[in-house]
């Protein structure tokens, strides 16, 4: 039997089949056109007469055709069957044997289909399949309406984005929403036996929105895990309001716990909100509120807050953590700029007793900054007003600056160059630059337990610079340069030791002869004095008796005096390149360059006594003192360069190849003010590298020998050392599965749809350097030698199963350490990764399986 195809042309309230026309496309003609009263044969694709699919209906009223009337063009519903029978009175076409009707995208499969023009309704059975904008809907029977979008599926099965859908009914409404009778709903791809699927006796999907079910009961496999009256499973992928996912739990020593109740709410683009929280065994309660915003080129920053309830009866408290941050733009140019941080808390063990943070529990410290910056552009500078605070818990002390004022000038000419002059007119003296940065603070220190005198200790710092980059003869340049700077501060004390205080102080407690005395080591035993006997006079009871003297050296305070501690430098550099090559010719190797760098440098300190005053500690450098120098540097570099030429092929030039061979180079210095060893050590270097391989090593040397005379240069240290990167190798094992584990069954395309062949890698990254080194020429070397191995290896044991191995050897210890073995497996829909660490220094394991398009159901645990 031959297929018939035909195209349904828009004719006002008819619809008439044209089974030869190919091109599916019509006019629409007025409500008086009538269909002709005889028979209407239906050709098929080759235009011949088609012996089964006839036509035979016809339409009352006198067999003469109208005209047709110029109308607009509307859209067309396409078939095709086997058999097409057009009832003209009806006003239905039914196609039967493979049938097919596509109307805009809207594309519907099934054995039989009655289509009733007037209702716009399709009614298939016999394995209808209908796919709608890529969604697929299959079933035993299947009402639809092409226009209203409405449908009815029994004994159903829809494919929805990722998402697959089997009921005994499903209805689609003309918002697009499906309503699922006793059905379940899953996103593994074997859709026949799927891996879990969730069962609701109700179910309504809200397309890109969210699934509702009621109840819900979790399956993995044939098997019920887990049931709720309700549950909704957010799809929307973008940011949107709703419900969180809830997670549950339980540790064999903590307890069960539900985790992540609560919501999401986001009313605009520029802010949102979270609320959740943690039920532990119904003692502990934590919730979370967040906020975070967004104004593009205006502010952003968040806001988070904790608060806990703890219903223990020993130990009932309530407790809270709040963290923020904010930045923001004062002005639209985004030169006034405002920033902050900082985190509080209720209690100073709030993190101790409640935090799961690494940092919060290492640090235990509460911080708070605010800035406020200003570009200040009349003067091409800028400005900062901060003030920062700092609370160790652990020990009650704040430190803070309150405030801190900076002003940077950055280098600029001292005598500018008018640019419309072109380069020609700039002079030497527009390459003299000069920069200025002043830093003012108030130090404030306390003690929220008291312990320490509260203090406040004002500083400032001031720095200048002056440079003036030359060119001498086009190919030296010359640096001169000067620095000066100066420290102010409130409040020292002499570094001479007034007098000593002595404090003593004694102890007494009672112990009993059968305990060991450990207490008070640091103290001086007195004498020990029985207090108490029993009845066979025995001491029962000691007092102890000890003391201890402190000595504290005491120095003169002056808090109100204000001290300038200034200083100042003066030096000038000048380098050169000198280039060198040699034509030398060996295969396709086409010439060696050098290039010699030289360099002086002479750098002039004035002499500065050494202070007899201390500073507080403010965060502010000072010069403490030191002896005039002239300090005169000597450096030489050397660079050796390659080039090699592969021949050219016809028409294209020569492929030339650069790359470094060596570099060599020594420094070292002359200091005409010192009394003895006026010159420096000498200093020398040679690294090269081909490809992965890298050689680099290291020598000083003493100018002078034991006996402070000028002597050819002395080996004090050498270091040498090698790395050759990554070595590595891979390969496959085999075809197919050798060790096939869960798939001892035949191959499943779906299954194995995104995993890797069968294979195998290794990978060794060794380093080694050595070293010798020795205090004075006398003395013999000591040498140390170390070795750095890290390595890794992976094996795909079946397209599902992988295994990864890393670790470091230790050659000191003579093992490996920091080993990491782990285990992944790709189940189609589900993930599994199990992490193990055996080792001493950290030991523990991690385990994950959880469901990949909806990742927030998992199992996990974890130690260590």
């Amino acid at each position: 039997m031959r297929s018939v195809s035909g195209s349904l042309l828009v004719l006002g309230a008819c619809l008439l089949p044209f089974g030869s026309f190919s091109a599916w496309s019509a006019p629409q003609l007025s409500d008086s056109s009538k269909v002709p009263g005889d028979t209407l044969a239906v050709s098929d694709s080759t235009g011949a007469p088609a012996d089964t699919a006839a036509v035979s209906d016809t339409v009352a009223g006198k067999p003469k055709r109208s005209s047709p009337k110029k109308q607009e063009f509307t859209d067309t519903v396409r078939y095709e069957a086997d058999c097409i029978d057009y009832d003209a009175d009806g006003k239905k076409l039914r196609l039967t044997g493979n049938a097919r009707i596509e109307y805009q995208k809207i594309v519907l499969y099934a054995d039989t289909i009655l289509y009733t023009i007037d209702e716009d309704l399709f009614t298939a059975s016999g394995m209808p399949q209908l796919i709608e904008s890529g969604d697929t809907t299959v079933g035993d029977s299947m009402v639809y309406n092409i226009k209203t979008r409405r449908g009815r599926v029994n004994h159903a099965s829809t494919h929805l984005s990722d998402a697959y859908f089997n009921g005994n009914k499903i209805v689609k409404s003309n918002k697009n929403e499906l309503y699922v009778d006793a059905g379940d709903y899953t996103t593994c791809a074997v859709v026949d036996t799927p891996h879990f699927c969730f069962y609701g006796r109700h179910i309504k999907v809200i397309p890109n929105d969210k699934i509702v079910s009621r109840p819900v009961v979790f399956n993995i496999g044939e098997a019920p895990v887990a049931a709720l009256p309700f549950f909704i499973f957010p799809i929307e992928r973008k940011r949107r309001s709703g419900f969180l996912t809830p997670v549950w739990g339980g540790h064999p020593n903590g307890g069960g716990y539900l985790d992540n109740l609560g919501g999401y709410f986001a009313p605009n683009d520029y802010v949102d909100f979270t609320l959740t929280a943690r039920v532990y065994e119904f003692k502990e309660f934590i919730a979370n509120a967040a906020s975070s915003y967004n104004l593009k080129y205006r502010l952003n920053g968040s806001i988070s807050s904790r608060y806990t309830l703890n219903s223990d009866f020993n130990n009932s408290r309530q407790e809270w953590a709040v963290n923020y941050t904010h930045n923001q733009n004062i002005t639209p140019d985004g030169k006034t700029k405002l920033s902050g941080s900082g985190n509080l808390v209720s209690a100073s063990d709030f993190y101790k007793q409640f935090s799961e943070d690494s940092s919060e529990l290492r640090e235990q410290n509460l911080r708070a900054n605010l800035s406020l910056s200003q570009q200040i552009d009349v003067v091409n500078g800028s400005m900062n007003l901060s003030w920062d605070r700092s609370h160790n818990l652990r020990t009650s002390v704040i430190n803070e600056n309150l405030p801190v004022l900076t002003f940077n000038l950055p280098n600029r000419p001292l005598i500018p160059h008018n640019e419309d002059n072109g380069n020609d007119s700039l002079r030497w003296f527009n390459n003299i630059y000069w920069g200025y940065n002043a830093r003012g603070l108030m130090k404030h220190t306390a003690a929220s337990n008291d312990s320490i005198k509260e203090e406040f200790h004002p500083g400032i710092s001031q720095s200048f610079s002056l440079s003036a980059p030359q060119k001498l003869f086009k190919w030296i340049s010359v640096s001169p340069n000067f620095n000066a700077s100066v420290a102010s501060f409130r409040g020292y004390k002499d570094t001479a030791v007034a007098r000593y205080d002595t404090l003593s102080d004694t102890v007494t407690y009672i112990i009993t002869p059968s305990t060991k005395d450990t207490r008070y080591p640091d103290y001086t035993l007195i004498d020990y004095d029985t207090i108490a006997r029993n009845n066979f006079a025995e001491p029962e009871s000691i007092l102890v008796r000890k003391y201890r003297q402190t000595v504290t050296a005491v120095h003169n305070e002056y808090p109100d005096a204000i001290v300038h501690v200034p200083t100042w430098n003066a030096g000038v550099s000048m380098s050169t390149n000198l280039y060198g090559t040699f034509p030398i010719r060996i295969f396709n190797f086409a010439g060696l360059r050098h290039t010699f760098s030289p360099s002086l440098s002479y750098m002039f300190t004035p002499e500065k006594d050494l202070l007899d005053k201390e500073f507080h500690d403010i965060g502010i450098s000072y010069d403490r003192g030191h002896k005039r120098s002239q300090q005169l540097g000597i450096s030489i570099q050397n660079q050796f360069d390659g080039k090699t030429v592969k021949e050219a092929r016809d028409g294209e030039k020569p492929e030339e190849n650069k790359f470094s061979i060596l570099q060599v180079g020594m420094s070292t210095n002359y200091n005409f003010e010192a009394e003895t060893r006026k010159w420096g050590n000498l200093s020398t270097n040679a690294s090269t590298s081909y490809k992965n391989i890298r050689l680099n090593s290291n020598a000083g040397f003493w100018m002078y020998d034991e006996n402070d005379a000028l002597h050819a240069p002395i080996l004090s240290n050498f270091n040498f050392s090698l790395s050759i990167g990554t070595l590595s190798a891979k390969g496959n094992l085999w075809g197919g599965d050798l060790l096939v584990l869960d798939s001892l069954q035949p191959d499943d395309d779906i299954k194995y749809a995104n995993v890797n062949n069968t294979g195998w890698s290794v990978s060794l990254t060794p380093s080694y350097s050595f070293s010798i080194s020795r205090s004075s020429p006398t003395e013999l070397f000591v040498p140390e030698k170390r070795y750095s191995l890290s390595s890794g290896a992976s094996l795909n044991i079946t397209r599902n199963w992988s295994l990864q191995w890393s670790s470091t050897y230790n050659f000191q210890q003579n093992q490996w350490v920091q080993n990491s073995i782990n285990i992944a497996c790709d189940l189609e829909c589900w993930n599994m990764k199990f992490q193990w660490r055996p080792e001493r220094l950290n030991p523990g394991y991690y385990f994950l399986i959880n469901i990949k398009k909806i990742p927030e159901i998992k199992w996990e645990q974890r130690r260590g």
